[in-house]
């Protein structure tokens, strides 16, 4: 009989799925996680589907909230960062999950491929995807410095400076310098250690490419052959947790790709990581996750959305206040032009509002889609119409609007 402190070999893994799985078939990415078998997996851009992909899989645990599905129970802190989970390893004995998604844009990458310097690069992260990260990395290494497992996974949006080496400059054409990207110093700098990278050290040998993976046109954003390709999907571990695999789950016969699969459902490819940890013992302040609704979002009639007030100048935060909401882990808050008769991939400025039922938030150049500083930049908005939505976990799907204008 195994003793509650026994060591657990524990499979995890990071899926970004592209616009809730549906692109290619939800059916797919299903397939994808059986072919893995993880036991943890923690989704991006679910858009809702995180229970109905649980269900197909025979798990009876999703985490609509926080996007993370696991074999076994999934808990919610009552009085900790709402981003975290606990994962019910043995009865009374638990791993910490915290998944993280910071913004997309502007891409770093991308910046590089157009030149930009180190210096530039470095300043940008640290204004766009580094305050993301500030409230876990303060948080969870309390955790781990207790003796709680804790993994923190996610599409980062950015690489690592473990990849970035002077050794790998030139093997893909927008690595043209070595780079200390910003977010992944910190994570290390914080205790934590990259899994892929534990198991693959050479960044040459085995650059562990996620983004962009090769499945079949959607109709919607179709990455091309001069887009930046890079490691943006990770595993990090901290605490009594030993990496002893990790491997890229994506294309069939993709060269890196340990776990393949045809077609391929997603934009991004998924890395499953296996870890022996000593599980913690459950908080005593948790409770069952809430799972959301088993067909998607549901209704959520009443949420309400505010400005501040009708009228902003040219230049100033566009202050937004909501109540009533979900509090799903991805759900945001976001301008558009007026009308805004298309949500999906129109939006100017955005947030996500931290799964606060209420709140208050204030959106200007720091949350701008394109880069403030680049030629064509949003900000300052233009004077004119503008319309502001609620929507939820990762999704164009509005639930609540307003309207002000800026003169």
């Amino acid at each position: 009989m195994a003793h509650p402190t026994d060591p657990v070999s524990l499979r995890v893994m990071v899926f970004n799925i592209e616009e809730g799985g549906t692109g290619i078939a939800l059916g797919q990415v299903d397939e994808a996680i059986r072919r893995a078998d993880p036991d943890v997996v923690a989704l991006q851009e679910a858009e809702g589907n995180a229970n109905q992909i649980a269900t197909a899989l025979g798990w009876g645990f999703a985490s609509a909230r926080t996007q993370v599905i696991a074999r076994w129970p999934i808990l919610d802190p009552v009085d900790r960062e709402p981003g975290l989970v606990y994962v019910e390893v043995r009865p009374g004995r638990a791993v910490a999950i915290m998944s993280v998604h910071p913004p997309a844009e502007p891409y770093g990458p991308e910046l590089a491929a157009r030149g930009g310097s180190a210096s530039g690069i470095e300043a940008l992260e640290r204004r766009i995807r580094l305050p993301r990260l500030e409230r876990p990395l303060a948080m969870l290494p309390e955790l781990a410095a207790a003796g709680m497992p804790v993994v923190l996974l996610g599409d980062f949006n950015a690489p690592s400076h473990l990849d970035w080496t002077a050794a790998a400059v030139g093997i893909r054409p927008h690595v043209r310098l070595p780079m200390a990207w910003p977010v992944s110093r910190a994570i290390e700098a914080a205790g934590f250690r990259d899994t892929w990278r534990e198991i693959h050290p050479d960044p040459v040998a085995d650059p562990g490419l996620t983004w962009w993976a090769e499945r079949p046109p959607t109709g919607g954003y179709e990455p091309g052959p001069d887009t930046p390709d890079d490691r943006i999907d990770l595993i990090y571990v901290a605490g009594p947790a030993e990496t002893t695999d990790c491997v890229i789950v994506g294309e069939a016969a993709r060269a890196g790709v340990g776990i393949g699969l045809d077609p391929w459902p997603s934009d991004h490819r998924a890395v499953v990581a296996t870890v022996r940890v000593v599980p913690g013992p459950m908080p005593a302040v948790a409770g069952p996750a809430w799972p959301g609704s088993p067909d998607g979002f549901g209704s959520h009639p009443d949420v309400v959305l505010r400005a501040a007030r009708p009228v902003f100048a040219v230049g100033e935060p566009i202050e937004l206040s909501w109540s009533g909401g979900p509090g799903y882990r991805w759900d945001w808050i976001a301008i558009f032009r007026a009308p805004a008769s298309t949500l999906r991939d129109a939006h100017l400025l955005w947030r996500h509002t931290g799964t606060q039922a209420d709140g208050t938030l204030s959106l200007d150049g720091a949350a701008a889609v394109v880069d403030q500083s680049s030629a064509g930049g949003i900000w300052p908005l233009a004077p004119g119409e503008y319309v502001a939505a609620y929507l939820l976990d990762d999704a164009p799907v509005a639930v609540a609007r307003t309207t002000f204008r800026i003169e």
